[in-house]
């Protein structure tokens, strides 16, 4: 602001604005911006008040625009890279004025890739890789443009098969399973055999009317022949039978 011959500053523009003609006592208000940034476009307005008449002033309006190059776009890849599938790569840069458009390029030495399988948008920064396969493995780069520079960033992509890990997994599962199976079998033997001798011990203890306490201490069963003195432990009764 000039005002009687004093000029008045804003404290966040002192040092990065200046008068053209200092003091602007001809009518030449005319500012020069210093260093500019993005953050100082806009509308800017000139007011001229005559002092002698307070009740009216005029104005000039200017819209001024920052022009950036763009900045270092960041690329992505979104998608499995597995033959058959589709992926997207996508590139963006923060900052860019007018704003920047897009390009993907691939390493002079790829291999040729089937016709339409690449969808690119220049305007958003995608590229869409269609029912991938070998061929499309490498390095792709993305550059960002406009009328004050570009810049630029990489990816690589590589294409797996995916009915490998397919067949790996498979393989394992069943593997699992065939060795819960088998250790199913070995325990339903197991517990059979010993069901079964447990009914077998009973039936014997039954006819021949010993104890269960004393059967438990013969780690061989009970004799069926020979002389019982040779197992003290077991004693065997004999019943006459009823007439």
């Amino acid at each position: 602001m000039y005002y009687n011959g004093h000029l008045y500053w804003v404290n966040s523009w002192e040092g990065r604005v200046a008068l053209v003609q200092n003091p602007p006592v001809s009518g030449v208000a005319s500012v020069k911006i210093l260093s500019v940034q993005p953050s100082d476009a806009g509308l800017y307005i000139c007011d001229v008040t005559n002092p002698n008449d307070w009740s009216g002033s005029g104005q000039g309006l200017i819209n001024l625009t920052v022009l950036v190059p763009p900045s270092v776009p960041v690329c992505q890849l979104s998608g499995s890279t597995y033959v058959g599938n589709d992926v997207t790569l996508t590139c963006v840069s923060s900052q860019g004025v007018p704003t920047p458009i897009y390009s993907w390029s691939r390493e002079k030495d790829a291999a040729p890739l089937p016709p339409h399988s690449m969808v690119e948008d220049q305007r958003t920064g995608s590229l869409m890789l269609t029912n991938l396969s070998a061929a499309f493995a490498g390095t792709y780069t993305c550059r960002a443009s406009n009328d004050l520079g570009e810049a630029a960033c990489s990816i690589s992509v590589k294409v797996a098969h995916g009915g490998t890990a397919a067949v790996v997994g498979g393989v394992l599962m069943g593997t699992f399973l065939f060795a819960l199976l088998i250790a199913a079998v070995v325990a339903y033997l197991f517990c059979y055999r010993k069901r079964a001798r447990q009914r077998t011990d009973k039936n014997e203890m039954r006819r021949m009317n010993v104890d269960p306490a004393e059967w438990r201490k013969s780690s061989k069963g009970p004799l069926l022949s020979g002389d019982s003195n040779e197992h003290p432990s077991l004693r065997v009764s004999h019943f006459s039978p009823l007439v």
